[in-house]
């Protein structure tokens, strides 16, 4: 009589896993999982097995058509089975079944972990046969944080997609509207926060997509909210690799960013939420004279260190926390 533990589970054989150590289980878990007659061996022990070890059982048959409805079973008899990242991307590839499932019961898997989002988006672009419902949930949800991550993903790795989800009035898409049949329209609708709206203006100008796309959201961004991160984005320093295998780099300006900052600098450095000083400090050059009198003229009541052109206490912290417009 063989002793391997396959072995032993092809012939029904449940009584070792009593014994077996966490580690051993989960090796034998993934061996299971990966050979061409996982079914048959599955057949022959999961019933004598499933209440001796309802989570050996679970990780072995979640992805499994032929059980899908034995694993729902055990997440409802066992609640602490769950689905999380890895099992969700297998269910959503490996099963027939596993798309309606997840699709019906996405929100709770994605108040769990932002990073489901991403895998999610990955399978709509690539296996989903609801494509459209995908789409219209994600591009039209109430959650305008889940909008985002759905847009800022589109840019990034579907562009050619971003006219056809998104439309022609981009405002509808960062506003709680949602164009569906029966909404009951607001004269003022919650608009997505200025953080998130903030990154994909900015992820839309360093895009490849027609920069008018970019022009609408930054006029929306910058009539309708009070501050931005816009400056901060656009006069960051970059990352230049400076070895043809990329493993070191140097920070450097960014020129096409600070061109494009000059375009629109007071109204830039006025909204900005908290990079006013760093603007300043840098690129006082680009900005009116007006507002650089103004900067010099309040924090002249602020006392100078004994270093040259530094105050105490720090008011670069003032306006990082921006303290500097209260």
């Amino acid at each position: 009589m063989s002793y391997s533990p396959v072995e032993r589970l092809r012939n029904g054989n449940v009584d070792f896993l009593y014994d077996f150590l966490p580690y051993d289980r989960q090796t034998l878990q993934e061996r299971i999982r990966g050979l061409t007659d996982r079914l048959t061996i599955v057949q022959a022990f999961y019933e004598k097995a499933k209440d001796i070890s309802p989570s050996f059982c679970f990780e072995i048959i979640y992805d499994m058509d032929e059980y899908s409805g034995e694993t729902l079973q055990l997440m409802e008899k066992y609640t602490w089975l769950e689905f999380t990242g890895e099992k969700i991307n297998n269910l959503l590839n490996n099963t027939l079944w596993g798309e309606n499932y997840v699709y019906e019961n996405i929100e709770k898997f994605l108040v769990k972990d932002e990073k489901i989002f991403s895998l999610i988006f990955d399978f709509i672009f690539s296996n989903a046969k609801r494509y459209n419902d995908w789409i219209i949930y994600f591009s039209k949800h109430m959650n305008l944080h889940y909008r985002f991550l759905f847009i800022q993903y589109v840019i990034e790795k579907q562009p050619n997609e971003f006219h056809n989800i998104c439309g022609d009035d981009l405002s509808k898409v960062v506003t709680n509207h949602t164009g569906l049949e029966n909404e009951q329209l607001t004269l003022l609708p919650e608009k997505m926060s200025s953080e998130d709206l903030s990154k994909i203006t900015h992820d839309l100008y360093e895009s490849n997509l027609d920069k008018s796309f970019y022009i609408e959201l930054k006029e929306f961004l910058l009539n309708n909210y009070t501050e931005n991160d816009l400056a901060e984005y656009l006069l960051r320093y970059k990352q230049k690799f400076v070895d043809e295998g990329g493993t070191s780099y140097r920070l450097v300006k960014d020129e096409e960013g600070i061109a494009e900052f000059k375009t629109d600098a007071d109204r830039l450095y006025t909204t900005s939420r908290n990079y006013q000083f760093h603007v300043m400090k840098d690129f006082s050059n680009l900005l009116s004279k007006k507002l650089v009198d103004e900067f010099e003229y309040y924090n002249k009541f602020f006392p100078k260190s004994k270093r040259k052109g530094e105050f105490f206490p720090p008011i670069s912290k003032m306006y990082s926390n921006g303290y500097s417009k209260k």
